[in-house]
Formats: C-alpha cells, structure tokens, sequence
C-alpha cells in the first residue's frame, strides 16, 4: 500500500506541479465564475415615505417663503441697497407670483435703479395679476394704470400708453358701477 502515498509536493518532478495547478485552475474557474466572482451590491436603501402634504399646507409655504424674501428686499432697500432688493424681490415674485405686491415692490426697486423698461413690464405683471384676481379692486387697478402711465412715459415707451389709458377707463367705469352708494 505504500505505491498509494502521495509524494510531497517538493518531490513532485516540476510538469507534475504545473499540471496540478493546471488542473486546479480548470476546475475553480468555472466553478468562481457560476458564483459570479464578486459579491453581489447591498440592496438599495428603502423608499422613502411620502407623506401626503395638501395643496393649501403647499401655498401656505410659498407663501411664506415669499413674505420672508419681500422682507428682505424691504430692509435693503430701506438701506439703500437696490440691486440686492431687486434679487429678494425676484425670489419673492418666484416664490408666490400671485400677489401683486411682490411685483410692485420689484417695480419700485428697478425703478430706484433708473432702469424704467423694467421697472414697467414688473408693474404691467402686477396689474396682470391683480386683474386676474376673482375679485378685483377696480379702483386700485385704475391709480395702478395711472402709476403705469406715468412710468411708461418716463420711458419712453408712448407705443403703450394709449392701451394703458383705455384699460384705466375701463376699470373707472366699473369702479363707479361698483361703488356702494
């Protein structure tokens, strides 16, 4: 039984050795490569849960966000510091485009920069807006046109002043139509 023993690998003849790797290699390729050789990812981490916000709680944050940048803008321009308010009343007018306010206070602040086409088309969006309210107050629309006139002939812009003079009697006339008596 002694012709059974394994030499020791040392006193293996070298081609012997190498057709054992050989061998080896052979065998564990295949059998790596159906294990796929590397380890697979981690799984991806959970979803997170939406939670359901409603479409007032979202307005209300608009809303807020764009109070907090018209606030700015006030306090800079108040210093004096009208390129920086003009940037406050941008991202308030992004925030929450629907208040007309915001518009006007970006007019104001274009205008204290001398910058009248601007200053014109912020205050036109401003009455745009008012005008598109469901209520709107035709007596402030009219001193707006006229706020807008004035502008709009300042510079130089007289190609539109003739519709601004006809909206504004438009909305004096329903402004008397309106008015309690």
């Amino acid at each position: 039984m002694r012709w059974f023993r394994m030499r020791p690998r040392h006193l293996l003849p070298r081609p012997v050795m190498h057709l054992r790797a050989t061998l080896l290699a052979l065998v564990a390729l295949p059998a790596l490569a159906a294990c796929g050789g590397r380890p697979p990812p981690p799984p991806p981490p959970p979803a997170p849960v939406a939670v359901p916000v409603d479409s007032l709680e979202l307005a209300r944050q608009a809303r807020a966000e764009a109070q907090r940048w018209f606030d700015a803008g006030t306090r800079l321009g108040r210093q004096g510091r009208w390129a920086e308010a003009e940037a406050s009343y941008r991202r308030a007018v992004v925030a929450y485009g629907a208040d007309p306010t915001y518009h006007f206070a970006l007019s104001a602040a274009l205008l204290n920069q001398t910058r009248l086409n601007d200053a014109a088309d912020a205050f036109r969006e401003g009455i745009d807006v008012e005008e598109a309210s469901p209520t709107p107050n035709h007596r402030l629309l009219a001193e707006d046109y006229e706020r807008l006139i004035q502008i709009l002939l300042r510079a130089g812009r007289t190609d539109l002043v003739d519709a601004a003079r006809d909206r504004q009697r438009y909305h004096r006339d329903l402004r008397d139509v309106t008015m309690p008596r």
